[in-house]
């Protein structure tokens, strides 16, 4: 039985997925219109890593989540910059109201002047973030590799 791992980034016409076959080494790429069209792969991949911030923080932290942090140690520079901190509960609900990126930024402070705010990249991806969180918890495969 064929072993199927996937690594899923964003793109402007949706997401791109690239599969592996783990056994015989072939590998297929797909265009999906949505995230959660990951999640029905017919190949059903074992492992789905995602070029996305999926999950929120509850308070914003100097260099993001623990994963966030080892993924950028990982990539070295210049890599390490590619990955980006998840945002906050508090941003996100700035942004589901419509707030523009310097409100939502400082939403992501949460009040406290020294926490970080929230990239511009970040901002600009929330509405794919966002949608692709809300598939993977769905799924308990989901594995989020950022900048991978």
């Amino acid at each position: 039985m064929p072993i199927w791992v996937a690594g899923v980034d964003g793109c402007n016409a949706g997401w791109v997925a690239v599969l592996y076959e783990v056994t015989e080494k072939r590998r297929i790429a797909r265009k999906l219109e949505n995230f959660a069209e990951v999640l029905t792969l017919s190949e059903a991949p074992k492992e789905i890593a995602v070029d996305m911030a999926i999950g929120l923080h509850d308070v914003a932290l100097a260099g993001g989540r623990t994963c966030e942090k080892d993924a950028r140690q990982l990539l070295g520079h210049p890599r390490a910059s590619s990955v980006f901190s998840a945002p906050t509960r508090s941003a996100v609900a700035a942004w589901c109201g419509g707030a523009e990126y310097p409100t939502v930024s400082s939403a992501n402070r949460g009040g406290n002047p020294n926490a970080p705010g929230l990239s511009q990249q970040t901002f600009a991806i929330l509405p794919r973030s966002m949608r692709s969180t809300r598939s993977s918890h769905r799924s308990r495969s989901i594995a989020t590799a950022a900048g991978f």
